[in-house]
Order: C-alpha cells, then structure tokens, then sequence
C-alpha cells in the first residue's frame, strides 16, 4: 500500500531516508546530545578567527561631497572654495576614475539661485581596481574640512548601488534672520 503523503518518487525517497536518519537519531539519544553540544562548543572557539559581522560595510561606488557656504555667497567665492577641494582631491585621493565638480546654479523654481552650493563627485573604478574606498576617501577629505571655516560639508550616501535616498524629503529653510529660520525648522 502506497503512503498516502508520499506525492511522487523523490519525495518518498527523501522522507525514508530522514525516517532512517531520525530512526538513528532517537536509538543514539545521548551520543547525538554529545555531538550536537561538541559541534557548538567548536564552533563558538572558531568565532574569533572565522570573525562575524551580521552587517557587512559595503563600498560605494560613487562619493558625493556637498559644499554648503553660508546663504548669500556670491559664486565666485564658492568657485575659488570648490576648486581647493578639486585640487585637494586631485593630490591626496588614489585611483579613481572621473572628478566631477559644480558650483552654483539654481536648484529649482521654489528656492531660485543657490550661488553658495558646490557638489562634488568622485566616481571610483569597479572595486578590484580601487585604491582609495569611498571610506578612505571621506576619511582623507574629513581631515581638510576644518581648512575652511564656515563651510559645512555633507556626504550623500548610497549612490551609485541603487540603495536609494534613505531620507526620501529634504526641507530647506532660507532666512536672514537666523533665529526665525531656526523656530520655523523645528515647528512639526
């Protein structure tokens, strides 16, 4: 008589083959307890040398760099700014594949000309060609940051792996009056 749960020949091959291990199982009771709990005590001694990392670092292929001058900053001086990080770029960062820098220009109709920005992108080559990671690159450019006092300088992540914007909304609030702009940005 044909086992009404076995649906093909596979199936009933594996399942009398998981009765026999399981048969063993049961009839070596203490012996299965001993190298199940050996088997963990192993494998915990090997942690530190086989190493754990449950979210691994990845490198991004593309590091953005914001530079955001104080709100009136004519574009000439954003420029000359943009173009020492260019230079600085060029003579500390290792191996990567395209430099791309922008100053000024209007960010669309709402906020108009935003002459005090400057955006640079540095383009890394596929990881096997690296010099630099993305890490070494912010870490070397972090050090220079205080080189220019009253800029503030930002890093987009996640770009060039399709990870998206994890902060999908930025609000952007303009004002001379420092503390009218600060009570409006924290009003919910």
């Amino acid at each position: 008589m044909k086992n009404r749960f076995c649906n093909g020949i596979i199936f009933c091959r594996n399942g009398k083959a998981l009765q026999k291990i399981l048969l063993k199982v049961f009839k070596y009771r203490k012996t299965t307890i001993v190298l199940v709990v050996l088997l963990l005590a192993v494998s915990l001694v090997l942690i530190p040398s086989v190493g754990l990392e449950f979210s691994p670092s990845s490198d991004d292929d593309v590091v953005s760099l914001t530079v955001n001058m104080p709100v009136g900053t004519n574009l000439e001086t954003t420029l000359s700014v943009v173009q020492k990080i260019e230079s600085i770029i060029r003579n500390e960062i290792s191996g990567f594949k395209d430099l791309t820098v922008t100053a000024g220009g209007s960010s669309d109709f709402l906020s108009g000309s935003s002459s005090y920005l400057g955006r640079i992108k540095i383009t890394l080559p596929e990881y096997k060609k690296r010099i630099d990671t993305s890490e070494d690159i912010k870490r070397k450019l972090r050090t220079r940051f205080d080189d220019f006092p009253g800029v503030v300088f930002s890093f987009d992540s996640g770009h060039g792996r399709g990870a998206g914007n994890p902060n999908p909304i930025d609000i952007l609030v303009k004002s001379n009056d420092t503390e009218a702009a600060k009570k409006t940005a924290e009003e919910n």
